[in-house]
């Protein structure tokens, strides 16, 4: 599943694609990901105002104070494309929206298409209007952003919890955007052992995951995202893979101090950690 950087880039990319421009036309492949509750015809030639990152998800603003809110889980992107003719879609295209630009030009003489493309079809995509998107955003019962949450913020929310740190840094309720990749960043480069209580961190500690967490993040964000698995935004494959110290690396060595990374499963997630540097 995206996380923050990945959905930053996300949104940036379509943001500067789609913005002024309209959808004339829906055409559904796979209605399993589109909430039974939505409908689609709502977006139909209605300007888009801008699009955005909520967490780890994605929002389309169209005028009209309607929206378009997408989770794309584990495999969901957007790319852009041809609208496809007929009903047989591009390999794992789910759903395909007709583009068409402020003047009500069809773009690429009709061709010019956003395609929702999900190998897995966990993705979700929700049409709401005014208070109905207010409504829906709070059923998700997200925490502060992880690029906007105070040091303060953060140690109030987390250091009276007996929970891993590294549980509650991936726990949208308290923060945020982050999940297993950066939390596990994150606490590598503050050297805090990702199983600890919360309760037990110093406040150096959280001192340090706190500037850790801003700086890999921005990091992250300029590099595009992290490309592993099947990872890819609108405009290209992200770069901040080549950045990971200890993510992916169970089988390495830490870059520290040289020793074998452990692996161990914490809050349902394979997590590697050096139990030399991260006490």
């Amino acid at each position: 599943m995206p996380e923050l950087p990945e959905a930053q880039t996300i949104a940036t990319d379509l943001d500067s694609k789609l913005k002024g421009q309209a959808i004339f036309q829906a055409k559904v492949f796979s209605s399993s990901v589109i909430n039974k509750d939505s409908d689609l015809s709502l977006l139909l030639h209605k300007p888009i105002l801008g699009v955005e990152r909520k967490g780890k998800m994605i929002l389309f603003c169209f005028a009209s104070e309607t929206y378009l809110l997408t989770s794309l889980r584990m495999t969901g992107q957007f790319l852009f494309g041809d609208f496809p003719q007929g009903m047989d879609p591009p390999c794992h295209v789910r759903l395909a929206f007709a583009l068409k630009d402020a003047k009500g030009t069809d773009e690429n003489s009709g061709g010019g298409a956003l395609l929702y493309r999900d190998i897995r079809k966990f993705g979700r995509l929700y049409v709401r209007q005014g208070e109905d998107y207010v409504q829906l955003l709070n059923s998700f019962r997200q925490g502060t952003d992880a690029l906007a949450i105070t040091l303060d913020e953060l140690m109030d929310k987390l250091k009276g919890s007996s929970k891993s740190i590294k549980s509650l840094l991936m726990d949208q309720y308290n923060l945020a955007g982050l999940g297993n990749i950066y939390a596990t960043e994150i606490l590598f480069s503050s050297g805090v052992n990702p199983i600890k209580p919360a309760s037990s961190l110093k406040k150096e500690e959280f001192q340090s995951i706190y500037e850790n967490m801003r700086s890999i993040l921005s990091k992250a964000i300029e590099e595009r995202g992290s490309t592993v698995d099947n990872y890819e935004a609108p405009f290209g494959k992200g770069n901040y893979q080549n950045f990971h110290r200890a993510y992916g690396k169970a089988k390495g060595l830490c870059p520290i101090c040289h020793k074998p990374f452990s692996l161990v499963k914490e809050a349902g997630r394979s997590t590697v950690f050096c139990p030399n540097c991260q006490k």
